[in-house]
């Protein structure tokens, strides 16, 4: 879905636009451009892709790490740039400032690659995948897989139709 994995698809779309909508702009006129789209999400009452985190704050670590490897191996272009732009019009926009997450970071840098729009959702899900490992790793020294599922299923009602027993 869009909440973990996805959110990196939404934010490139939204880099995406804002590069041809600022595409050979000066950097004053980009940052209006900029300020207005996210006055338009928020106007929305939407979220702003590649901002928000629960767990990490003021900051995502993993964010800043990501944009410093880009900055030391040169590869900081329009889509970066127009990301760090996003974060300065959302402080401003939504009064505080909004924690620039993983998934902005990973939109921001693999478009700055070329990598194509449509598959950036593949490698938050590759993240996830290597995540999964270690937890498979763990369950055989220290096993909580039961324990976790009983606590799922009291945490959340069922709200599908039962099935019918023939």
């Amino acid at each position: 879905g869009t909440v973990v994995v996805g959110t990196s698809e939404l934010c490139a779309a939204l880099l995406t636009h804002a590069a041809a909508a600022t595409a050979g702009k000066p950097p004053a006129e980009r940052d209006k451009i900029v300020l207005e789209l996210v006055r338009g999400v928020h106007a929305k009452g939407e979220k702003l892709p590649g901002f928000g985190h629960p767990l990490h704050r003021p900051v995502d670590p993993r964010t800043e790490r990501l944009l410093a490897l880009a900055e030391a191996r040169g590869i900081v272009g329009a889509h970066i740039d127009l990301l760090l732009r996003l974060r300065t019009a959302a402080a401003a926009v939504w009064g505080k400032p909004l924690v620039l997450n993983v998934s902005g970071a990973i939109a921001a840098i693999l478009l700055d690659l070329d990598f194509p729009e449509e598959a950036i959702k593949g490698i938050p899900i590759l993240a996830r995948t290597a995540g999964l490992i270690g937890h498979l790793a763990e369950e055989r020294t220290a096993p909580i897989g039961f324990f976790l599922a009983a606590k799922a299923e009291e945490a959340i009602a069922y709200t599908g139709t039962a099935p019918k027993n023939k």
